[in-house]
């Protein structure tokens, strides 16, 4: 898991993201353009490691793999938005089962992108769901 001072920063607050995938280094490519541009981020590995993130760092969006090595990202994101209600989330994946995309859409989840993902792609969804 990545940590950040959310204390450190001067300014306007910055938009946070939680960024879940089971991929180490595309997890730490994606953390890293993304600081780039502003924007605070924590990352991890599991989809149940990002529930217990999600209540203490309140992300702004959340942007999740389908295929984690514990729960699916639609199964966290259901359980992240349990204490988020607002949160936007961002599903992400090689391939989606089409089960998992009729509870992606019933879980009303902001976008589903397909990987590999464009990165100016995933920027513009960010920023319109992060509001800014």
């Amino acid at each position: 898991m990545e940590h950040i001072d959310l204390e450190r920063s001067s300014g306007p607050p910055r938009a946070r993201l939680l960024l879940v995938d089971d991929e180490p280094d595309l997890l730490s490519t994606l953390a890293e353009i993304l600081e780039h541009h502003g924007y605070a981020v924590v990352s991890t590995l599991e989809g149940e490691e990002a529930v217990q993130i999600a209540a203490l760092f309140e992300p702004n969006v959340v942007v999740t793999d389908y295929s984690l090595p514990d729960i699916d990202g639609v199964t966290a994101i259901h359980r992240i938005r349990e204490q988020r209600p607002r949160m936007r989330a961002i599903l992400v994946s090689g391939y989606i089962p089409g089960e998992a995309r009729k509870r992606a859409l019933a879980e009303q989840i902001d976008a589903i992108m397909e990987k590999p993902v464009s990165v100016p792609e995933l920027l513009s969804e960010i920023k319109t769901r992060a509001g800014r």
